[in-house]
């Protein structure tokens, strides 16, 4: 499957851009958006899943999640909340996710199947975790503890790269030194 950045118009004429990944062709994407009840304008096939930039950082994702989780524990409507968010983040791409996400839910789909199409930057058990909040109905809470979840995991990552750190120092210089000492001084 192809994926690609479009421009289409709504049914009240309001004109949005987003990313489809699951579209074999330009016909099967104009004819995706025609059943939502939409007009696709302009079209173009991109090499990677959101764009030219799919790299969206670890810790943006965390962010995304604690502030998600909070605005949904607090009442506020999801679609609501995903528009705020997508307004104040600060990369492009996770931008376009978040207005592609809204734009999904406020068709009538479910939270878990917007996040799904971008499996790219959310990972399985992100998706999992929205899917256990939205049947269990305790989103907020489920994306606060699942935002938790991931902080830890990045800081376990980071301090076991820490910890590799200096033993492959040491080897470096040792290997080094054994290096000279078998050219320069044993000859």
């Amino acid at each position: 499957m192809a994926v690609y950045e479009y421009t289409a118009i709504d049914e009240s004429g309001n004109r949005f851009s987003g990313v489809c990944e699951n579209a074999d062709s330009v016909p099967a994407l104009r004819l995706e958006l025609s059943k939502m009840g939409d007009r696709l304008i302009r079209a173009t096939r991109v090499k990677s899943g959101v764009g030219r930039s799919v790299r969206i950082r670890g810790s943006d994702i965390v962010a995304f999640a604690y502030k998600f989780g909070g605005m949904i524990s607090a009442g506020l409507p999801i679609v609501q909340a995903l528009d705020t968010l997508a307004q104040q983040s600060k990369g492009r791409p996770l931008r376009r996710i978040l207005e592609d996400v809204s734009r999904t839910v406020t068709r009538g789909s479910s939270l878990r199947d917007a996040f799904e199409t971008h499996r790219k930057v959310f990972s399985d058990f992100f998706v999992g975790m929205v899917e256990a909040g939205e049947s269990g109905g305790a989103l907020g809470e489920t994306l606060v503890s699942c935002a938790a979840y991931m902080e830890r995991r990045a800081d376990f990552r980071r301090k076991v790269r820490s910890a590799f750190a200096y033993p492959l120092v040491v080897g470096v210089v040792s290997l080094a030194v054994v290096t000279a000492l078998v050219i320069f001084v044993v000859p």
